[in-house]
């Protein structure tokens, strides 16, 4: 079998993986490269049973997971960002420059031993910060990774803190890997497809053209989650890693961050392929937020006066989902956007604008 050389590297990975979620992630990557021909066939086979087997596997390994012990969650006050990253990366000393925090720094490894939130003035808004325990040798099994992972879950935003006195990528690498095991997926949007279950009638793909794959495959993973019975849209193209990332309820999205510290090794740095910022000491409040791409958006009741405090929202949300942060429901009638004393209905799928005083109705 002619097998191209990103094959082979891959099933080396997928040998030496030692979680679940990574044999996923290295089995599929391989399939990608194999080629599609009689001669390869066989071997396809068995990597595909070898995938699903890892797949039921996988969701095995996530009910045992389920369940309790002390949570150390924040409670949300608006728009939640947490910092995490390696010992001594310098998160505290952010979070005291961002906000009116006092916190000791130390060079121990384990001096913030639970989570700890301050408040960042962007100038008319609030955005909270949450300083999370430190990536340590050993925090695998520890208490801090039952603290941390469960507080990225629950947050609007991650950001990562990179010492930049060494190697940023290595950082940045066991960092994004150790996420993917916990089943968390920096800058990546859902997968593009709806799965509609039904009483009745089978399974039934609508747009078979975006399958990515043969669709038994497809049809295994439907059955790991117990659907006899549905309708399978895509609304782009997927892969059956695709459509169980889809069905996964333990899988969270979440946009991230990397915010560089110290001093060193910069342009190492800004060639990593995901957004950033260096920090720059308190001037950094309003670069951080544009960075983190977050609009103002002021309200105003019937006949009342325009708030003095902004609620802060992503780039690219609308007035329903301005209605969802403040009443936790997105059913509303009507909304004026008001400008210079004046004001002017527009649609409910209008794109809000940072500074924006919106009505709502």
């Amino acid at each position: 079998m002619n097998a191209p050389p990103e094959f082979n590297k891959a099933m080396d990975k997928y040998s030496s993986a030692r979680s679940t979620q990574e044999k996923i992630r290295y089995l599929e990557e391989a399939l990608r490269y194999l080629p599609k021909h009689k001669g390869t066939e066989n071997m396809r086979k068995q990597l595909m049973r070898r995938l699903s087997e890892l797949r039921k596997q996988l969701l095995k390994e996530k009910k045992q997971k389920k369940g309790g012990g002390k949570s150390f969650l924040v409670p949300k006050s608006g728009y939640q960002a947490v910092l995490w990253g390696f010992a001594n990366a310098g998160k505290s000393y952010i979070l005291n420059s961002l906000t009116s925090l006092n916190i000791p720094s130390t060079p121990r490894p384990v001096e913030t031993d639970k989570p700890t939130p301050g408040m960042m003035d962007v100038g008319g808004g609030y955005v909270q910060l949450v300083e999370l325990p430190s990536y340590f040798e050993g925090f695998r099994g520890s208490k801090f990774e039952s603290m941390v992972f469960p507080s990225i879950r629950a947050a609007d935003h991650l950001i990562l803190v990179i010492d930049l006195s060494f190697d940023p990528e290595y950082q940045v690498g066991t960092l994004l890997d150790l996420l993917r095991e916990h089943d968390i997926f920096p800058n990546r949007e859902p997968p593009p497809v709806k799965v509609e279950k039904q009483h009745s009638g089978g399974i039934r793909f609508v747009g078979e053209d975006l399958l990515e794959g043969d669709q038994e495959e497809f049809m295994e993973v439907l059955q790991m989650f117990g659907l006899h019975n549905a309708v399978v849209v895509p609304y782009g193209r997927i892969t059956p890693g695709d459509l169980f990332l889809a069905l996964d309820e333990s899988a969270k999205f979440i946009p991230m961050l990397l915010l560089g510290n110290k001093g060193g090794f910069e342009d190492e740095f800004l060639s990593l392929p995901h957004p950033k910022l260096i920090f720059r000491g308190e001037g950094s409040r309003e670069e951080l937020f544009r960075a983190m791409r977050l609009i103002r958006v002021y309200t105003k009741p019937p006949r009342g006066e325009i708030s003095k405090t902004a609620v802060i929202l992503p780039e690219g949300s609308t007035p329903e989902d301005l209605a969802e942060e403040l009443f936790g429901r997105r059913e509303i009638k009507q909304v004026r956007l008001w400008r210079d004393g004046r004001f002017r209905n527009v649609p409910k799928d209008y794109v809000l604008q940072d500074g924006d005083v919106i009505e709502l109705r």
